[in-house]
């Protein structure tokens, strides 16, 4: 916007010369010669095109500064959905932690039971059934815990510092 801003203004453009003319007449002979200019230029009819130029980069900036607002704004958006995701996991891990324990105290019970002879073996394999369940809800729970941890971790950035430090090592692997 500056430079379409500066085309508009007069310019002035100021030039010099110094130096020896050598020349054989009829002996060698020599004489110091010099020039001075100075040009002046004014912009006085250019068609609008100075003037659209100045609308044109002043759009440009506009454009920029609401991709730069809209860049920002996803941004904030990825890890707020970041830390809500994980939050929720970290809940959802807890009672799929919670839920597991209770499992393995009713399947123990019911082996208990099995054991002293008041409970066949079905109510044993029942609770047994349902003690596996719980542990694949409690492994399902945690990786989907690491995977939010994973979005919110991207989401701040990833691993920006190994990448630059990758980018900035010469490519014949030598020291920088």
């Amino acid at each position: 916007r500056s430079a379409a801003l500066r085309s508009l203004l007069p310019t002035l453009a100021l030039s010099g010369a110094w130096g020896w003319q050598v020349y054989r007449e009829s002996e060698w002979d020599s004489i110091e010669s010099w020039s001075v200019a100075a040009a002046l230029s004014v912009p006085i009819f250019g068609g609008g095109q100075r003037h659209a130029t100045l609308r044109q980069a002043g759009a440009a900036r506009t454009a920029a500064e609401l991709q730069l607002d809209s860049a920002l704004r996803s941004a904030v958006q990825e890890v707020e959905a970041g830390l809500t995701s994980q939050a929720e996991q970290r809940s959802r891990a807890a009672a799929a932690a919670v839920q597991l324990q209770v499992a393995r105290d009713a399947w123990q019970l019911a082996l208990d039971q099995y054991r002293r002879g008041v409970a066949d073996y079905l109510q044993v394999s029942n609770a047994l059934a349902t003690l596996l369940s719980a542990e694949l809800s409690d492994i399902q729970a945690r990786r989907d815990l690491l995977g939010a941890r994973l979005q919110l971790h991207q989401a701040l950035g990833g691993a920006w510092i190994t990448d630059l430090d990758a980018l900035s090592a010469p490519a014949d692997g030598g020291a920088p």
